[in-house]
């Protein structure tokens, strides 16, 4: 999948999430489902992004 096909899950996001993800972009073009890109901002390792169905959102577990 292309990086500019993908869209961004908004919720809860910061601008810093948004800057990480626009620094993401100059990675190779194609994303693959599950790709996980980390927050640059943050010192807290588990402040990641993944990309699911095509949707960047928060790396959390699913809630049921």
């Amino acid at each position: 999948m292309k990086f500019k096909d993908t869209r961004i899950n908004a919720g809860g996001m910061m601008r810093c999430c948004l800057k990480s993800l626009e620094l993401a972009k100059k990675l190779p073009d194609e994303c693959a489902e599950g790709e996980i890109v980390p927050c640059r901002y943050s010192a807290d390792p588990s402040h990641t992004w993944v990309l699911r169905k095509g949707v960047w959102a928060w790396n959390r577990p699913a809630v049921p």
